[in-house]
């Protein structure tokens, strides 16, 4: 009698093998060692970041999301599209900076050609939702800010009005890559995944143009009025058909690729941040400058951030010149982090051991900070 529920049990047993960790409520697969490879699958969102060399797994996420288009995370992107075409799975949706979206149609194009194959996807250029006055990464784009889709041979753009609350998206017009650059303007700054989740950007600074992004659920928040209100009132308003509760957006996962420190400055409105002992190592900067989807990565349930040096070998001012983040930017700023959830450090440098890393964290980081803390070490001796 017992066989059909260990049946079930057992196809999940198979499945979990490839969680790495479960942080917050997600399980979490994939790899990330700098300089060599990231993907991070989020298997209950069928949601990706970064192809790296597309483990199995990847195929199965129907959104990728790409940070940049270094090849360490974007040079699997190709046999994640032709995979899920092979096994007969809807054409993915990956989302990039928008300036990268020609390259990467040249990129599709080639493996195309190599392939001999359709290699379906919808390939959706984005930029961050709320960009900071005065925003400049390391580089600037030098692309124009348009849309593509990999099965067809040209061009198509799409304003982010197409994109209709139930998740419905309007069939985009066929242009040519001259007269997307003219289009310039109509990119996306948020895409909806489902009724229950969006995606927006934020900037980040990183030597090719790059962009982290946060995940948005919904849940019901009971109005104002009404807190307080005892178990009967409550039911008996809604039996009367009052409204009682009110949709409001949750940052679920946010994900920052690589990067230096920088965001967490542009979503704190400081240049610098907090010591340990709360005094100010930098400047305010003006409100109109505060990265509100950056803010809202510092608040997220889960918090997938880069941390690629760990030691004095490679100093915070050289991960800077390098675009990314050291162990000191992240305690030097570690009362940004109060609000966060969970926080999966990656893309650490591949010169460390796995017990370099785990000393690193233990001896450095504040109490605080590193009780949120995991690091990703797959793929590190």
């Amino acid at each position: 009698m017992a066989a059909p529920d260990d049946a079930p049990a057992a196809k999940l047993r198979a499945k979990e093998r490839f969680v790495v960790h479960t942080l917050s409520g997600y399980k979490i697969e994939g790899v990330s060692v700098g300089g060599q490879e990231t993907c991070i699958v989020l298997p209950q969102l069928r949601l990706a970041f970064d192809s790296g060399r597309c483990p199995q797994r990847c195929v199965y996420a129907d959104t990728m999301c790409l940070s940049h288009t270094h090849m360490d995370h974007v040079g699997g992107a190709g046999f994640y599209i032709a995979t899920r075409s092979l096994i007969s799975l809807p054409p993915p949706t990956i989302l990039m900076p928008a300036s990268r979206t020609v390259a990467f149609a040249a990129f599709v194009d080639a493996m195309k050609a190599l392939d001999g194959s359709d290699m379906p996807h919808d390939a959706v250029g984005m930029e961050p939702f709320s960009k900071p006055a005065g925003y400049g990464g390391l580089t600037d784009g030098i692309e124009p800010a348009i849309s593509s889709r990999g099965y067809r041979s040209r061009t198509t753009t799409r304003d982010a009005r197409e994109t209709h609350a139930d998740g419905r998206i309007d069939s985009a017009s066929v242009v040519s890559a001259e007269e997307g650059a003219a289009s310039a303007s109509k990119v996306r700054h948020e895409h909806r995944v489902s009724k229950r989740l969006t995606i927006r950007a934020f900037a980040t600074t990183h030597p090719v143009p790059s962009q982290g992004y946060v995940a948005y659920g919904t849940k019901e928040k009971l109005k104002a009025e009404f807190i307080g209100s005892s178990a009967s009132e409550i039911k008996a308003l809604k039996a009367r058909g009052v409204e009682i509760t009110t949709t409001v957006e949750v940052p679920e996962v946010a994900f920052t690729g690589d990067t230096t420190i920088d965001w967490v400055d542009r979503a704190t409105g400081c240049r610098g941040s907090a010591n340990q002992s709360g005094e100010e190592n930098g400047a305010s900067v003006d409100g109109a400058s505060v990265d509100a989807v950056a803010a809202d990565a510092l608040r997220a349930r889960l918090l997938i951030c880069e941390c690629t040096f760990v030691d004095d070998r490679c100093s915070a001012e050289d991960a800077r010149r390098y675009g990314h983040t050291h162990i000191d930017d992240l305690v030097a700023r570690a009362d940004a982090f109060r609000e966060t959830g969970a926080i999966l450090l990656i893309h650490f440098s591949a010169r460390y051991k796995a017990e370099e890393v785990r000393e690193a964290l233990a001896a450095r980081l504040p109490e605080a900070l590193k009780a949120k803390v995991t690091p990703m070490l797959e793929g590190f001796g």
